[in-house]
């Protein structure tokens, strides 16, 4: 299995969920592409510190997330209520990146594939984050 890795800065301040222009946005191409998407559009949830994600799911034709996305592996330090809080508000950040724009060759290969996307962020690090994804 491929993973490619990549790091990207978040602003804390005023940056909305899913604030990506999808009409603007050139249809991906391959999953370098749906990588750079994410990055672009994934908004940790306030209160993330220190937590590490990995969801599942799959893509149909349209770029849209089949059924819910899963999450595969959670690490959180907090309460339980504070846990389940900031679970709830990562699946919804990765809700707001999607549909993603697929090319036509990348529409026909997407489907049916479950890709891991997985989002690491240190304590006591302003704004870094790092982001993986990868077919299974």
């Amino acid at each position: 299995m491929r993973r490619l890795v990549i790091v990207v800065a978040f602003l804390a301040s005023g940056l909305a969920a899913g604030a990506v222009e999808k009409e603007k946005e050139r249809p991906a191409e391959n999953l370098q592409d749906v990588q750079a998407h994410f990055a672009r559009c994934f908004r940790p949830p306030h209160g993330a510190k220190a937590s590490q994600v990995t969801f599942h799911f799959s893509l149909n034709r349209d770029g849209g997330i089949i059924g819910e996305p899963r999450i595969a592996w959670f690490k959180f330090e907090g309460s339980e209520k504070s846990r389940t809080l900031i679970e709830a508000r990562f699946v919804e950040a990765l809700k707001q990146c999607v549909p993603i724009p697929l090319s036509k060759d990348m529409a026909r290969m997407a489907p049916g594939k479950v890709y891991f996307f997985r989002f690491m962020l240190e304590a006591g690090k302003s704004g870094d984050a790092e982001m993986n994804i990868g077919p299974d």
